[in-house]
């Protein structure tokens, strides 16, 4: 046997240092960050796609107006029985309906729809007497009614300038 030219290993005198600990806390750092950084974005979302959330560039009529600060106002319609449309078994609707307004005058608008409220009782009229019992009696139907209600009372109504009605709302909605 030939000798070995390296040098057995001389024992190591010291026992090996432990790995320095982990820092803890580094995770729910990053995590926390996350969710601040998630907040700030959704704020920031928020005010930019909330109608009147953002500034309106300036200049012209409607630059003023979207500078006005906005309020939204429950215009009651009283209660309002209407035919529905149907084969032998005639029934009739009794609903009441909100309809909520985004205005920069709240006694303005409120008083403009006390003008315009035979308009507006006409227009339920002919949207509700329009439908049968089996096309309002659902949840989505509902829904579905409520939309096609609020697009035609947009398009059809003598509004204020800058008003809008955002949403109708039926607080009592019963068929006979």
């Amino acid at each position: 046997m030939s000798p070995d030219p390296t040098p057995p290993a001389a024992p190591n005198p010291e026992p090996a240092a432990p790995p320095p600990p982990k820092k803890k806390g580094k995770g729910k750092l990053y995590l926390l960050l996350s969710a601040a950084l998630c907040v700030a974005t959704s704020v920031m979302i928020g005010v930019v796609a909330v109608p009147g959330g953002a500034p309106a560039p300036e200049g012209g009529e409607e630059g003023e107006m979207a500078h006005a600060k906005r309020e939204t106002v429950y215009i009651d319609i009283p209660d309002h029985y209407v035919n529905l449309r149907g084969g032998t078994n005639r029934r009739i609707l009794k609903v009441q309906v909100s309809l909520v307004v985004e205005t920069a005058n709240p006694t303005a608008a409120r008083d403009h729809f006390q003008k315009i409220l035979a308009h507006v009782k006409d227009l339920l009229t002919v949207v509700l007497s329009s439908k049968q019992y089996e096309e309002i009696d659902t949840f989505e139907e509902k829904g579905a009614l409520k939309v096609e209600t609020l697009a035609e009372l947009n398009r059809s109504l003598p509004l204020l300038p800058g008003d809008k009605i955002t949403q109708i709302l039926f607080p009592e909605f019963v068929v006979q």
